[in-house]
């Protein structure tokens, strides 16, 4: 059920004995916790399709969610991956993300959520300076 606030124009989808949905937001916010310029990239190119018209499934084009996957997709596949492909249940924090954490109080090895359907192998991590990301500020 896809609902939408006529005073604030702030959109929402509501679904009812569906747990794909909440381990969708599950996975983005752990995927965040790894690298927190993942939500801004996100953003970005979501704000991109939107003013271009391409962000509409019911149109032939991707959805929002359909953007995100395309960014966590590039940032587990450009060399070395940033982001992990999901291969493991739980996955430790180093450099940056690691320091994050820790001024946060939070903790330090991010558990990704169960799949409805079930879980899938092993993940490398690679971790990157700010430096070394071009683009990427």
């Amino acid at each position: 059920l896809k609902l939408k606030d006529p005073a604030t124009g702030l959109s929402a989808d509501l679904s009812v004995q569906n747990d794909l949905p909440v381990f969708k937001s599950k996975l983005l916010a752990e995927y965040s916790r790894i690298d927190h310029r993942l939500k801004h990239l996100v953003l970005v190119v979501k704000t991109w399709a939107k003013a271009r018209g391409i962000n509409c499934a019911a149109q032939g084009t991707l959805n929002s969610f359909g953007y995100t996957l395309l960014v966590v997709h590039y940032l587990q596949n450009i060399s070395p991956p940033i982001l992990p492909r999901l291969t493991d249940a739980a996955i430790e924090l180093k450099g940056e993300a690691r320091d994050r954490a820790v001024a946060a109080g939070r903790d330090l090895v991010v558990t990704l959520p169960e799949h409805p359907q079930g879980q899938v192998g092993p993940v490398v991590v690679h971790h990157h300076s700010t430096g070394a990301l071009a683009g990427w500020g």
